[in-house]
């Protein structure tokens, strides 16, 4: 909708990269502040913040340059560097930023399910600002529909425009707001706190995130990639995410003997 921010006639800023940074800054200062609530290390925290911060940029758009658009890049290989000119998969920078983390937590012998409900709720918070910056850039945008709600782009963003639209980015915007209340909601429950063991809040948003973008798929017209079983990957790993998180919160279930026996 607007993929620049015009400051004066000579000069602007990319939309898309200056709410990603408005975001990560956010999320940051979030962070921080659950650390020290959660009486979890402050350093350590930050150290955690550099790596997702950078192995999820690399992550995100190594995902597009090798899965979305891997002959472009072939015959142009420098352009991977042109970050300016948009191209990052979210599930690749998730995927890489997660690797680094969990090997970095090893490491420092920290209980890797606290520090997964640390950042439960801020996935979500930067995940809908990170579509709030689609939205603007026009990327990630929907199929055509007739739809009262539908958006229609105007000449300059990625999108198609004169078309009216899904407005996907909204569509995950309004799932991923859902998914910060649940969390936050659960968070302030006792019973939820008493019966369920450390990572429950994180396995929750997985699963609700992973049953939003694989319905979210559905709706998108961008660049997709290959479509193995007619499936998008992003797809694929929405499912995994989905039934990763149930799977994990199945085998965390609270047994009524224990339960009984928290109560006491």
């Amino acid at each position: 909708m607007y993929p620049i921010i015009r400051l004066s006639e000579h000069y602007y800023l990319p939309s898309y990269f200056t709410v990603i940074a408005l975001a990560y800054c956010t999320a940051i200062f979030y962070l921080y502040s659950r650390s020290q609530h959660m009486q979890m290390s402050i350093k350590i925290s930050m150290n955690l913040a550099m790596i997702i911060m950078v192995m999820g940029f690399v992550g995100a758009r190594l995902f597009h340059v090798f899965y979305e658009l891997p002959e472009y890049y072939t015959h142009k290989p420098m352009d991977v560097f042109k970050v300016w000119q948009g191209g990052f998969v979210f599930y690749g920078g998730a995927l890489l930023a997660a690797l680094i983390s969990v090997f970095y937590l090893k490491l420092r012998r920290e209980n890797i399910y606290q520090w997964m409900d640390v950042f439960a709720p801020i996935i979500p918070m930067t995940y809908f600002l990170g579509r709030f910056a689609t939205l603007l850039s026009g990327s990630g945008y929907g199929k055509p529909t007739d739809l009262p709600w539908a958006i229609t782009y105007p000449p300059g963003t990625e999108a198609p425009s004169g078309i009216p639209l899904h407005p996907t980015p909204i569509y995950a915007m309004l799932w991923e707001a859902m998914i910060f209340t649940s969390i936050w909601l659960l968070e302030k429950r006792t019973p939820f706190k008493n019966h369920w063991g450390p990572g429950a809040l994180f396995f929750v948003m997985m699963t609700l995130h992973g049953a939003g973008r694989l319905i979210m798929e559905q709706f998108r017209n961008d660049m997709r990639g290959l479509a193995p079983m007619g499936l998008t990957i992003s797809s694929w790993a929405s499912l995994f995410v989905l039934l990763t998180g149930l799977t994990f919160l199945v085998a965390q279930r609270p047994s009524k003997a224990s339960q009984i026996q928290r109560d006491v």
